[in-house]
């Protein structure tokens, strides 16, 4: 009688719901979180499922009330079959079930919506986040994108090696991430324009760190070298013109040839690692990409570091 009693208000309250759909949100298998995490999360999504206004969400207590009249088990039901079997008793049209895991210190949420009547899934997601603070900001984002909506990320995705992925899950069959360091400079003329003013600057937005820090600091160390045995240079030279009879004039004359010799060295060699760094480009080519990769495809994961020198 209370079953009937329920199913009763449930059609009432559904027919002032017109184009929405009847959906349950299963219990999250907790993987390496506490079950309280879990149920937090569930609870969340619930709510952010209900604000999208496509859905009309049945809440914990009348789900757990109808299946403890059918003395039905919620225990070890994580399968796709069993969410069926839950959606037809409680009679909706689509069921939310997943996963919330850790890996680190990464948070994983994974989501997906299965068609009661034919068993075939409709959509999933896949989310992440870096801090338990945020669960609640990647709740509602993964919600919504499940319900089809364009929506904009309100926390920080802390995963190393993948960006968010949606419809097929974590690494789908035709999922692809990649996390890669921008490029600025694109064409061999940007990246020569930019190591006329600052040599290296150029390599280094263009992807080529190893390069352009090494062109930076050789020039650096050429022109204090320059700057260095120049003003050696200029005290050898006031030392052999202030110098009084009896004076050692051989090795004043070698000082200062010497030092003037090691200053032109340091001067052509400045010159030299300038002209390599706006030549570079022209003679060993761009680099387009850098940057950890990680591709998803029927061979399986490939993951490479590509880096051009």
């Amino acid at each position: 009688m209370k079953k009937m009693l329920f199913l009763f208000l449930s059609c009432i309250s559904f027919a002032f719901a017109e184009g929405k759909i009847q959906i349950a949100v299963m219990e999250l298998v907790p993987k390496d979180v506490s079950v309280s995490i879990a149920s937090t999360v569930t609870d969340l999504i619930r709510n952010d499922l209900f604000n999208t206004g496509k859905y009309v969400v049945l809440d914990r207590s009348n789900l757990d009330k109808v299946l403890k009249e059918q003395s039905f088990q919620m225990t070890g039901c994580t399968t796709t079959d069993c969410a069926v079997e839950i959606g037809k008793i409680l009679n909706m049209k689509q069921m939310v079930v997943g996963s919330i895991g850790k890996i680190g210190s990464t948070f994983y949420l994974n989501l997906r919506i299965v068609d009661v009547e034919t068993g075939q899934m409709i959509t999933s997601v896949s989310e992440a986040c870096g801090m338990d603070s945020e669960l609640a900001a990647l709740s509602k984002y993964a919600s919504q994108k499940l319900a089809g909506l364009e929506v904009k990320k309100e926390f920080v995705n802390d995963d190393p090696v993948r960006s968010p992925v949606s419809s097929g899950g974590m690494l789908g069959k035709n999922a692809g991430t990649t996390k890669r360091k921008k490029i600025e400079a694109k064409t061999a003329e940007d990246i020569a324009l930019r190591s006329i003013l600052i040599p290296g600057r150029g390599q280094i937005e263009n992807g080529q760190d190893l390069k352009g820090y090494a062109i930076l600091t050789g020039e650096v160390l050429a022109i204090g070298a320059t700057v260095y045995t120049y003003l050696l240079h200029e005290q050898a030279v006031a030392d052999y013109t202030n110098a009084v009879a009896g004076s050692d004039f051989n090795a004043l004359v070698k000082k200062e040839t010497d030092l003037r010799n090691l200053n032109t060295i340091s001067f052509w060699t400045a010159v030299g690692i300038w002209a390599f760094g706006v030549a570079d480009p022209f003679i060993f080519g761009v680099q387009n990409q850098q940057g950890f990769s990680m591709k998803q495809n029927n061979d399986g994961i490939q993951l490479a570091y590509k880096i051009k020198f």
